[in-house]
Parts: C-alpha cells; structure tokens; sequence
C-alpha cells in the first residue's frame, strides 16, 4: 500500500492497528498505483507507518516518518501563505518594485482585478485557463484553471468564479 504522509496529528488510535499512540500519530493520505489520493486520510501510529512504508518499525524509521509528516507540514503552510499572497484585497497596500499599490474598490486602473492580474504575474503561471474569483468580503484572486488544487484550494475558502475563463493570452 502506497501512502504519503500529511503531518503529525493528536494522540490516539491507531487506525491501522487499533493500538493507543500517544504522541506519535501521524495522519496519512493513502494513494493509488498511480499516485493519486485513494479515500479519506487516516491517523497511523508511526509504527504502522514505518512498517508499511518501510517494512521495518525500527526507531530510526519511525523518527524518519516524523521527519516526513513535519516536512509536509511545512510545505503545506508554505504553500498556503504563497495561495493567500495571490488574494488582492481592498484597503492592503501592495509593493510592486516601484511606489506602494494601495487596493480601492473602484479605480481606473481596475482596482482589485488589475491588483489579482499583478499578483497572479508574479507565481509566473499561464494566464490561459485562469480566470477571477471573489469572495463574500470583496477580496479578489486569479485563480489557475488548470490547477485542481488552485481551484480546490480558493473554493474551500469561500471563492466562486465571478469571471470568463481566460482562452488564449493576447
């Protein structure tokens, strides 16, 4: 069974084994043959994390999954503040190299999308396929199509599609 690790979790049950794992749980996302998630995470022991994963419970192997699930971890928040760096929202200021960018509700620059289009410039992704997204508190995104992450990522903090998908750059 193929399995990544997602990060260390709160004490318990196994839910490989059964067994209470107090302090060294960490929870799993099983994959398929192909990589791709297979079902809902679980919370391993890190016993049974290094016995699947490696065939061995060994100390050693069991510190090396914490060092993977803290890994993740960071890579995940990580990810997550670069995501929210993409979100133009009224009233922040932005700096672009040049003079500070403040964010109004209406301007002849465009405003908020010309601010989401700068943003979305700077991650150096293809504008094909993307398109903006808001949320219920004015904030505007250029989200990534493409990208079911991206798109998962927004749509789980309450963005929803508010324009076209773009077709072909200019």
């Amino acid at each position: 069974m193929k399995f990544q690790v997602l990060k260390v979790t709160e004490e318990g049950r196994c839910e490989k084994c059964g067994r209470p794992c107090p302090r060294r749980r960490v929870l799993v996302q099983p994959l398929d043959a192909d990589g791709n998630r297979d079902g809902d995470p679980q919370a391993w022991g890190v016993n049974c994390a290094a016995q699947v994963k490696y065939g061995k419970k060994t100390p050693k192997l069991q510190q090396t999954i914490l060092f993977e699930a803290e890994a993740a971890e960071r890579d995940r928040l990580y990810t997550e503040k670069q995501k929210l760096a993409r979100v133009a929202v009224v009233g922040q200021s932005y700096s672009f190299g040049g003079p500070v960018v403040e964010c109004k509700a209406a301007e002849a620059n465009g405003g908020p999308l010309n601010l989401a289009n700068r943003l979305y410039h700077r991650t150096g992704r293809n504008i094909v396929g993307s398109y903006f997204a808001t949320n219920g508190d004015g904030h505007v995104v250029r989200v990534d199509g493409r990208d079911r992450a991206d798109v998962e990522f927004y749509a789980a903090r309450g963005f929803v599609q508010a324009g076209r998908v773009v077709e072909e750059a200019i």
